[in-house]
């Protein structure tokens, strides 16, 4: 019982340490960087998320499950990496295209084309991110 009180409030701290660190930093970056800046890159993180959630296309739990069922036969396995990478490259390449036209033909996201180019980069991380597959095993 001791320990399951310890893991509740190390998992207690870490959450509300997660929930005070954004309300933390916003006020800062706001006052160092300006609030049309701090819009700009807001939107391009929101554009990314989005992105994002288009490229994890539900693998986070259908590919856990696979690789959870298929617990010492490492055929399957092999094949459920092989398919979800490749789904994902496929996918992240269609959501760059969108997001290269997006980007092109909006004059606003035009202007600041380095920020929304480089906030691409969550897509591609989280596209190449294996913790599906440490979940799952």
């Amino acid at each position: 019982m001791k320990i399951v009180l310890q893991n509740l409030v190390s998992i207690g701290l870490v959450q509300g340490i997660s929930l005070l660190i954004p309300l933390i930093l916003a006020p800062f970056l706001i006052n160092t960087i300006g609030v049309e800046l701090f819009g700009i890159i807001s939107t391009a993180q929101a554009i990314a998320v989005v992105c994002s959630i288009i490229t994890e296309f539900g693998f986070n739990i259908t590919a856990v499950r696979g690789i959870a069922s298929a617990r010492g036969n490492y055929n399957t396995i092999h094949q459920t990496v092989n398919d979800v990478f490749f789904l994902k490259i496929i996918l992240l390449g269609i959501t760059s295209i969108i997001f290269l036209i997006l980007i092109l033909v909006v004059p606003a996201y035009r202007l600041y084309f380095f920020i929304y180019a480089g906030s691409f980069f969550l897509v591609i991380g989280q596209a190449f991110s294996p913790f599906w597959f440490f979940q799952g095993t």
